[in-house]
């Protein structure tokens, strides 16, 4: 069976039309599914947990399939009680669609629909943890990637942004990043501090911000991890420090048109974990979503893969 976790919330309520247009298909081609349409943060991450578990004690296989944004892809996530008897899948109907993107999805909706729901192939792929703090407590999943900095902070400014709303209902998403980028540009703080990086230490100076990846793409295009390949178990980390906080232009329109980030204030780290500490308070983020300004993330390749749906 085929579960669709839908969020009709995404890309600003565009997440409801883009359902009726996949269920539309659906119904046309047959193909059984059952809906369960979240209503809050949180709810995609109770049902995935419950239809896995389910899944795991009756030994069915099943499909579910997240319609949303990057956020929703990561809420199912953590919720899959992870097994051979479980499959996961993606339509991204979201305003970053980092995950879509970095995994060269095509541009029409109904064709990933067709290609989910006609005897679908899987395919392993990873996901990265994160522990906030220097408490152990439960880990976070994520399956594009997480930061600590100037990144997060536009992913913050972004909840509450106007702009966002308004780029969304002209079709233009992607540029509520870059204005919102820019204007988080002028508040930005740098700050000190280090990483242990598989074991080795680090230290930082005036740190824009920090991205480990899953996937190349995050913040709505911008490539900050070009080597960053979803199945090789490793994590591509992207540092920039150094300089003054306008030295980061230059590596943003860099990043956003897929150039070489031949910067010397960019550094980049491919590993199975790294441990990062900032001297002062940084936000923090995982796959979009917020966590609030941490000192101390430690981030890694879970070592585990999802049965992935292509598409």
């Amino acid at each position: 069976m085929t579960h669709f976790i839908v969020n009709p919330q995404s890309r600003s309520g565009k997440g409801a039309s883009v359902w009726a247009e996949v269920e539309k298909q659906l119904k046309l081609k047959h193909n059984p599914y059952e809906l369960h349409m979240t209503t809050c943060q949180g709810d995609a991450v109770k049902l995935a947990r419950q239809l896995s578990n389910k899944a795991k004690e009756t030994g069915e296989t099943i499909n579910i399939i997240g319609l949303g944004g990057d956020g929703t892809l990561c809420e199912v996530l953590n919720g899959l009680n992870l097994s051979d008897k479980v499959n996961l899948g993606y339509l991204p109907t979201g305003s970053g669609n980092d995950f879509g993107r970095s995994m060269h999805y095509p541009s029409n909706i109904l064709t990933m629909v067709e290609r989910i729901t006609d005897e679908p192939e899987t395919m392993p792929i990873d996901f990265g943890t994160v522990k906030l703090g220097t408490k152990p407590f439960d880990e976070n999943r994520f399956s594009v990637s997480c930061g600590i900095g100037y990144d997060a902070a536009v992913c913050d400014a972004l909840l509450t942004s106007r702009v966002k709303t308004f780029f969304n209902s002209i079709h233009l998403g992607k540029l509520a990043y870059l204005v919102v980028g820019l204007m988080e540009l002028f508040k930005m703080k740098l700050s000190d501090g280090y990483m242990v990086v598989d074991g080795k230490r680090i230290e930082l100076q005036k740190v824009s911000f920090i991205s480990c990846h899953i996937q190349p793409f995050e913040g709505g295009g911008f490539r900050f991890a070009p080597n960053a390949y979803a199945q090789d178990g490793l994590l591509e980390v992207c540092v920039m420090s150094g300089g003054n906080k306008f030295a980061l232009i230059p590596v943003l329109l860099k990043a956003l048109f897929k150039a070489r980030l031949n910067s010397p204030y960019v550094h980049h780290y491919s590993c199975k974990k790294v441990y990062i500490h900032m001297d002062t308070p940084r936000s923090t983020h995982t796959d979009g979503e917020v966590h609030g300004p941490q000192t101390d993330i430690t981030v890694a390749d879970s070592g585990q893969k999802i049965n992935f749906i292509k598409i």
